[in-house]
């Protein structure tokens, strides 16, 4: 789910691409780089999920966007490692 805090709502996406700090998002919503917006999502396979707040707009595309992760708390900074090491994302 991305939610667009300017306008106070949300929309959901396909995340294809992750690391610790960037994010490939598919989304039917038109944005611009320098935009800030908010992620919720859930790890695949699990019930566990994570909020990004102040995630910055690095490049748009049609449908598409990449964003840059500006702050994560340490436990989620490690929870998101682990999930992307554990499915083959990152070594």
């Amino acid at each position: 789910m991305v939610s667009f805090p300017e306008q106070d709502w949300h929309v959901a996406a396909t995340i294809w691409g992750c690391s610790a700090t960037h994010f490939h998002i598919e989304c039917p919503t038109p944005v611009s780089p320098g935009m800030t917006l908010s992620l919720f999502f859930l790890y695949p396979g699990t019930d566990q999920a994570l909020r990004l707040t102040d995630a910055l707009v690095t490049w748009s595309g049609q449908g598409e966007f990449g964003i840059q992760v500006q702050q994560l708390q340490t436990g989620e900074a490690h929870q998101l490692t682990h999930v992307l090491a554990t499915s083959g994302q990152i070594g």
